[in-house]
C-alpha cells in the first residue's frame, strides 16, 4: 500500500511579515507626517490671515480718523475761528479763542510710554485713560467734527441763545436726534468761524451754558450753519480681555465706565506714532518726530503709524510661539494741508 505525503504549508514566513510590518509603519509615518505639515501649515495660514485682517482693521479705523483731524465743517482747518465754551472734559488747555493754528494743538495729542512711566501727552490730558497702557507703546488722541446732517433753520438774534433751531437729523434714518445726548459736545459752523458747546438736553442741540468758561457763542450764526458732533478718542495699548495685547479707544466725551474705554481689536502687541513736521509751510513733513520732540503740534502735517500684531494661537516653535508682523501707514492730516 503506497502512502502519500503530506501537501507542505503554503504562507508567509516570519522573516516576510516583519518586512512587511516595517514597510507598513514607513508608510504610516509619512502619511502622519504629510498630515501633520499640512495641519501645521494650514493653522499658520489661517492665523497669518486673521492677524493681517486685524491690521487692516485697526490700520483702518486710525486712518479714517487720523485724517479727520481738526475737521470743523466746510471750511478747512487752519482757516477756521474756533471757540469752545464747553470745557470739560474737552483736552485742556482750554477754553480756546482764536485761530485754529492755535487752537489746533489740541486737535491731535500724544504720548509715550516708557520703562513704566507714561510720558505726559503733548498737549496734557485733563483726565487720562492710560494708568494702565502697556510698557514701551504710544497713545494718541484725535479730535474732530462729524458731519450728521444737523444744520440751523432760524438765524440767531443773539450770541447768547438759550436754544438753536436746527434738523434733528444727527442720529438714525428712523430715529433722528438719537445721537445727540446731554452733555454731548456739539460743533456749530458756518465755514468760517466754528463754536464747540453741549446739549443741555438728550436729542436736542440746546445749548447747556452750565459749567463752561464764557456762554456766549462767538457770533450769531446763520441759516444753514452746519452742526456736527464733537469726536474725541484716544488709542492706546493694554491687555485685552483675554489676556493678551491689544488696541483700545477712549471716548473723551465720556467718563471711564465698563464700556469705556472699549477693546477695538486683540492681537496688537504695540502702537507706535510718529509726526511730521512741516517747518517750511509748504503742506509736506520734513521730518518725523516721537510726541515728547514735538515742538509745536499745530506743526504736524501727517501721522506715520507702525503697529506690531500678533497672531492669536501659538503656531511656531519659538519663545512666543506667535507669528508677530509690522505694519506701517503714514496718514495726511487733511484739514492741515489744504
Amino acid at each position: 500500500m503506497r502512502l502519500n505525503s503530506p501537501k507542505s504549508h503554503s504562507g508567509f514566513t516570519l522573516i516576510e511579515i516583519m518586512i512587511a510590518l516595517l514597510i507598513g509603519l514607513f508608510i504610516m509615518g509619512g502619511i502622519m507626517q504629510i498630515f501633520i505639515n499640512t495641519k501645521q501649515t494650514y493653522r499658520m495660514q489661517d492665523n497669518l490671515s486673521r492677524l493681517q485682517e486685524n491690521a487692516r482693521y485697526a490700520l483702518e479705523l486710525l486712518n479714517h480718523d487720523i485724517r479727520m483731524t481738526g475737521y470743523l465743517g466746510c471750511a478747512g482747518g487752519d482757516t477756521t475761528k474756533l471757540s469752545v465754551i464747553a470745557n470739560s472734559p474737552l483736552l485742556a488747555p482750554v477754553p480756546h479763542t482764536g485761530d485754529l493754528a492755535v487752537v489746533s494743538a489740541s486737535t491731535i495729542t500724544g504720548g509715550d510710554e516708557s520703562g513704566g512711566t507714561f510720558t505726559t501727552p503733548n498737549p496734557a490730558l485733563t483726565s487720562s485713560p492710560l494708568a494702565s497702557v502697556s510698557p514701551n507703546t504710544d497713545a494718541i488722541t484725535i479730535q474732530f467734527g462729524e458731519s450728521c446732517g444737523g444744520y440751523t433753520t432760524a438765524a440767531m438774534n443773539t450770541v447768547n441763545p438759550t436754544a438753536l433751531s436746527a434738523t434733528q437729523t444727527c442720529g438714525s434714518k428712523t430715529t433722528p436726534g438719537t445721537s445727540i445726548t446731554a452733555g454731548k459736545p456739539l460743533v456749530i459752523s458756518d465755514c468760517a468761524h466754528a463754536d464747540i458747546f453741549r446739549a443741555a438736553a438728550d436729542n436736542t442741540q440746546n445749548k447747556d451754558n452750565a459749567g463752561t468758561a464764557t456762554t456766549a457763542l462767538s457770533k450769531t450764526y446763520a441759516v444753514g450753519s452746519e452742526i456736527l458732533l464733537f469726536q474725541s478718542y484716544t488709542y492706546f495699548i493694554k491687555p485685552g480681555s483675554n489676556g493678551d495685547p491689544a488696541l483700545w479707544r477712549f471716548d473723551n466725551n465720556y467718563a471711564s465706565s465698563s464700556s469705556n474705554p472699549s477693546e477695538v481689536i486683540e492681537g496688537i502687541q504695540d502702537l507706535d506714532v510718529l509726526y511730521g513736521m512741516d517747518t517750511d509751510g509748504d503742506g509736506t513733513a520734513n521730518y518725523y518726530v516721537a510726541s515728547t520732540s514735538v515742538p509745536n503740534m499745530a506743526q504736524v502735517v501727517s501721522v506715520r503709524i507702525t503697529l506690531t500684531v500678533q497672531s492669536i494661537d501659538n503656531t511656531l516653535a519659538t519663545t512666543s510661539g506667535r507669528l508677530i508682523r509690522n505694519f506701517t501707514s503714514t496718514i495726511a492730516l487733511r484739514n492741515r494741508i489744504f
